[in-house]
């Protein structure tokens, strides 16, 4: 690394809506961006999207059932995403320091201290060779939270420049609000934003 504490990392999101797998590269301090670096988004394969919403469609199977072959075909998608990312800006694997992955969410309920995103870190690692973090969701839910702590905290390193206090509202799949006043920094969701919208054209129209 050129700067002490400084690491380069590539987060990778994806949404609730399914629309794809989000990648960036991102260097940081912990609390800053320092420089942002390429971004892409890469579809899911017709096959694995079709699967992914069945199982959001069926929450008893969602919650319950093992799903080692699906989670281990979402994980491959995640991998094959910071694969295409490298490979199409020249970076080299080595460069990377961690790489962050939300996993694809397949059911949230944080009022019952509950959620499950797909994703095998542990594979992902062996794939790429670069070492993961993931579970975020899981980790924001034990601590209190509402099991969304990245877009916040990203908010927040994004506002250290702005006048505060101020509000940020993100509009995905759901809805959330970030409020930023220096170190405090309050988020919840709103409710459903743009999953709404694909429901209806999928049932009415047909298409996702």
């Amino acid at each position: 690394m050129a700067e002490p504490n400084v690491y380069t990392s590539i987060g990778v999101i994806s949404g609730t809506s399914m629309d794809g797998i989000d990648v960036a590269v991102v260097r940081t301090d912990g609390s800053r961006i320092m420089s942002t670096g390429p971004a892409t988004v890469l579809a899911y394969d017709a096959a694995l999207r079709r699967d992914l919403i069945a199982i959001v469609a069926d929450p008893a199977r969602a919650e319950r059932d093992s799903l080692s072959d699906l989670e281990a075909r979402v994980t491959d998608a995640h991998v094959q995403a910071v694969q295409h990312l490298l490979h199409a800006n020249a970076i080299a694997p080595a460069t990377i320091d961690v790489v962050g992955l939300h996993g694809q969410t397949i059911i949230h309920k944080p009022q019952q201290r509950f959620t499950r995103q797909l994703l095998d870190g542990a594979r992902a690692a062996r794939s790429l060779c670069i070492d993961v973090v993931n579970r975020f969701r899981h980790a924001d839910i034990a601590a209190g939270g509402e099991g969304a702590p990245l877009v916040p905290l990203y908010h927040q390193a994004l506002a250290t420049a702005l006048a505060q206090p101020l509000m940020v509202l993100n509009l995905g799949g759901v809805g959330n609000v970030t409020y930023i006043d220096g170190d405090t920094v309050l988020a919840f969701d709103t409710g459903p934003a743009s999953a709404l919208i694909d429901d209806f054209l999928r049932r009415r129209r047909g298409v996702s």
